[in-house]
């Protein structure tokens, strides 16, 4: 930590920085996504570059990859002091696929992914993510 409030700038891979603060009105000075956010975009990022590589290995065309994710929280388990649990009482992952290909490739694909994505994975061993895929593809 340093005096901007709780900004971190942390340093991985190849030379990559990333900043992680809190925003303003937690204290934070607001430069950088908190460690929720980022955690979410990790696992939103986990599945979609895995889709990316598995359609390349599979030989199945891919277009449009959209992926939001969710958490929820409940603000009281971050307290010193609390009765409530703290952690991610639900994770929620929904994406979008749009592909040329045929839908029974396409759910082969996802089938895969959602087997082998390690981020996701992970995380699946808590219990509480959840993981919606919408497919566009032809019949």
């Amino acid at each position: 930590m340093n005096r901007e409030g709780f900004r971190v700038v942390n340093r991985c891979g190849e030379g990559h920085q990333i900043v992680a603060d809190e925003p303003k009105e937690l204290g934070g000075s607001g430069q950088g996504p908190n460690p929720i956010e980022l955690f979410l975009a990790s696992l939103a990022s986990c599945f979609a570059i895995t889709t990316r590589i598995f359609a390349s290995k599979m030989g199945i065309e891919v277009g449009l990859i959209e992926v939001d994710a969710y958490a929820e929280l409940d603000l009281r388990s971050m307290a010193i002091e609390s009765d409530v649990e703290p952690g991610l009482r639900s994770v929620i992952l929904k994406a979008r696929i749009s592909s040329s290909a045929k839908c029974s490739d396409l759910d082969k694909l996802v089938e895969a992914v959602l087997r082998r994505w390690v981020v996701g994975a992970t995380v699946a061993k808590s219990g509480v993510l959840r993981v919606e895929v919408e497919k566009m593809c032809l019949e």
